[in-house]
């Protein structure tokens, strides 16, 4: 209770005051090895590094937790930018493409593309393989996509570029 009173009349936002308290609590044997130590040894410094690991692992967790969504958001606006004024069928389906291989969160086989979602299965029925490496060839050149492998993964990096990770 006195860390989190700590924590919040130092401007700590109620969620991250609650980070420690998670952190004991999911790490509870080790809680109570540091503890007595701590006692044993009247040196409090062991305890004091593992409870701010445990915080700092607590705040990465939480802004992985947040930028999550937003990455999805910005990567929506990103590809629908790349693609304005574009309103061919190959422009959709490319589209199309480059938002479901974010939502999917993993690298794909070229093959997979046409079954990846039922929105790709539609786009590309009665397609050839040919039309799908046209376009993966274009969504690699607009820098929406990269290889991974023999795979096609999103290009996030493109919107990483800029992000920092202070913890």
């Amino acid at each position: 209770m006195i860390e989190f009173r700590t924590l919040v009349t130092a401007g700590a936002p109620n969620p991250a005051a609650h980070l420690l308290s998670n952190h004991y609590n999911e790490t509870r044997s080790e809680y109570y090895r540091q503890l007595e130590r701590a006692s044993l040894t009247a040196d409090p410094i062991g305890f004091v590094v593992f409870a701010l690991q445990g915080f700092v692992d607590g705040l990465r967790a939480q802004l992985a937790l947040i930028r999550e969504p937003q990455l999805r958001v910005a990567w929506e606006i990103h590809v629908l930018a790349a693609f304005a004024g574009a309103n061919s069928s190959a422009s959709s389906r490319r589209r199309d493409v480059a938002l479901d291989l974010m939502a999917a969160g993993r690298s794909v086989a070229p093959h997979e593309l046409r079954t990846l979602t039922t929105r790709l299965a539609a786009a590309y029925a009665g397609k050839t393989p040919k039309t799908i490496t046209r376009d993966i060839n274009a969504l690699l050149q607009m820098d929406l996509a990269r290889r991974d492998g023999a795979n096609i993964v999103s290009n996030r990096r493109v919107l990483l570029a800029f992000q920092t990770d202070d913890l």
